[in-house]
C-alpha cells in the first residue's frame, strides 16, 4: 500500500483530502440539521392539526348534545299537548 507522495504534491494532496473530508463533514451537519428542522416543523404542523380536529370534534359533539337536548324538550312538549 503505498503512502502519499513526497514533496509538494503530497502537501498538495494531504490538504486536499483535509478540505473534502471538513466539506463532507460540513455536508452531513447540515443534513443532520435540516432533518431535525423539518421533523420539528411537522411536529408542529401535525399538534396543531390534532388540535383542530380536537377543536372540531368537542363542537360537534357540543352539537349534538344540544340536538339531542332540543329533541327531547320536543318530544314532552308533544306529551304536555297530548295529555291537554
Amino acid at each position: 500500500m503505498r503512502g502519499l507522495p513526497a514533496g509538494n504534491d503530497g502537501r498538495l494532496m494531504a490538504i486536499v483530502l483535509s478540505i473534502m473530508r471538513f466539506c463532507v463533514l460540513i455536508t452531513l451537519e447540515i443534513m443532520y440539521l435540516l432533518i431535525v428542522f423539518v421533523s420539528l416543523l411537522s411536529m408542529i404542523l401535525f399538534s396543531q392539526l390534532y388540535y383542530k380536529l380536537y377543536r372540531l370534534l368537542t363542537t360537534l359533539s357540543k352539537c349534538q348534545l344540544i340536538l339531542k337536548c332540543s329533541h327531547n324538550l320536543h318530544l314532552i312538549g308533544i306529551h304536555i299537548l297530548h295529555d291537554l
